[in-house]
Formats: structure tokens, C-alpha cells, sequence
């Protein structure tokens, strides 16, 4: 079946549902009757529905547990958005069959564009990293033909055509430190 773009309030519709039932199933959280859980699953399988790093699992079916690998400059320290950021990563990955194993990676793996040499590329579903300034790096990691998703990166990269998705960190907001 040839995958759509809805929205959960368009499945919620499509179910005579509020959209927080609907997000209540799919996030696990709160409760929701057995019956109301697998109509909602059944007519997201029916309408294509489905969430980034995540597959609908047919009734009874446990998905199966894939690895994603979370590549970075260094491991976050205190105070860093990263320790916020990935306790919530790690989570909702887990609860949709995912597996985040974290790889520093060196400045020479960098400047030599190579991966660590520990991370098992031909098991990974997809890549995650976070801070990576090095454009032609990032630009390496994304000719792998693996998804990618890159959180905070380069300025150059907003304006290539990259092959991954980008969170972009805002950092004005906040008071200076």
C-alpha cells in the first residue's frame, strides 16, 4: 500500500474520535478501552496513516526492534540541550521498536569522512546526529542511504540540498549564560 500523509486529526475524524484519544493510543499513554485502541490502529492501517521512525503493527504483531545510530562530536554535558533533548529521543524510539546506540566521533574519523569504526552500518535503520558543523561530513553521513536526521548543524547546510532531515536549535531565546 502506497504510504499517505494524514494527520492524527484526520484519523481521529475518520474514527468519530477526539484527536487526544488518537494520540493517547499511539504515544501509550493514559488510558484508552481495548475495543477504541484497535479500531484506531485498524483504520490508521486502513488509511495509511503512519509517524516518522515508527510502523503501524498490525493487531498482535510486536515490532521489531531496529537500531538507529546518534552520531556526535561529544557526549552532551550538563546543561546541554542534548540532556534534555534525548531522554525524550530515546523514549519515544523505544516505545516504537527502536533502538539509539550513541558514537563519538573523532576529529580525525571527521576530517578523513569515515565513520567509527564500531558502528555497524549494514544493521542501522536510520542515523541521528547531533551538532555536526563539519558540511562535509554531514554531507558523507548522508550519502550513506540511510534516513538521517541531523539536530543542530552548519548554516551552510540550510542552504545545500541536503539528503536528511534538520531540526534546527534556536538559541536566542534564552538568557545568556
Amino acid at each position: 500500500m502506497a504510504r499517505k500523509r494524514i494527520t492524527m486529526q484526520q484519523l481521529a475524524d475518520a474514527c468519530g474520535l477526539s484527536r487526544n484519544t488518537v494520540s493517547k493510543v499511539f504515544n501509550d499513554r493514559g488510558s484508552v478501552p481495548e475495543a477504541t485502541r484497535q479500531t484506531v490502529l485498524q483504520k490508521a492501517r486502513e488509511l495509511g496513516y503512519y509517524q516518522p521512525f515508527e510502523e503501524v503493527p498490525a493487531a498482535g504483531e510486536t515490532p521489531r526492534l531496529q537500531n538507529i545510530a546518534l552520531l556526535t562530536r561529544h557526549p552532551p554535558a550538563e546543561g546541554h540541550f542534548g540532556t534534555f533533548f534525548l531522554p525524550a529521543f530515546i523514549d519515544r524510539l523505544s516505545r516504537a521498536g527502536y533502538m539509539l546506540t550513541m558514537y563519538e566521533v573523532t576529529p580525525e574519523q571527521m576530517a578523513a569522512r569515515v565513520l567509527p569504526p564500531h558502528v555497524p552500518l549494514e544493521q542501522l535503520a536510520g542515523l541521528s546526529v547531533i551538532e555536526m558543523f563539519d558540511q562535509g561530513y554531514l554531507e558523507m553521513l548522508c550519502s550513506l542511504g540511510l534516513p538521517c536526521i541531523s539536530v543542530d548543524c552548519s548554516a551552510e547546510t540550510y542552504l545545500a540540498p541536503m539528503r536528511c532531515d534538520i531540526v534546527s536549535m534556536e538559541n536566542t531565546a534564552g538568557p545568556p549564560r
